[in-house]
């Protein structure tokens, strides 16, 4: 199961209606039942029973709504909390002041911690970084991605 697909399931399940759920996500509503059917079968069990009136949840549609919640606010949680380490450090390739100073060979040398960087070599005027502490998590517009200066 993706997690695309399971971002499907469960907003047909918190709008109660294909139709909803398939204008909230920008799609047809068509191609949403087709996806759901698909990961019924996949998973085989029926997740939602289906009614003039909309859609409402079988006992594993409730399992799969609550797991599946749970999986996407962790997969929410791992790309914000990367994106945030991201925006603290910058890219990689352009390094911070840290460790180790610059170097024009073999990098011989081992970090505080006794740890040997996995880099070979090291390019004149660069600077390693071993470790970090991530930055508390921010959450809301106030918080988007800055652009590095």
């Amino acid at each position: 199961m993706e997690s695309r697909e399971l971002r499907y399931f469960v907003t047909v399940a918190e709008e109660g209606s294909f139709t909803r759920a398939a204008a909230r996500l920008f799609m047809t509503q068509p191609a949403l039942s087709r996806a759901i059917r698909q990961m019924e079968r996949d998973l085989g069990a029926v997740l939602l029973l289906r009614t003039n009136k909309g859609a409402s949840l079988t006992l594993a549609g409730q399992v799969l709504l609550r797991e599946g919640r749970n999986a996407l606010e962790g997969l929410d949680r791992a790309e914000s909390r990367t994106r945030a380490v991201g925006d603290s450090l910058g890219d990689l390739l352009h390094p911070r002041p840290a460790l180790a100073g610059p170097s024009d060979g073999p990098l011989t040398g081992t970090s505080e911690r006794g740890v040997r960087p996995p880099l070979g070599h090291v390019r004149p005027g660069a600077q390693f970084v071993t470790e970090f502490d991530a930055p508390p998590l921010a959450s809301g517009p106030e918080h988007s991605r800055r652009t590095a200066s």
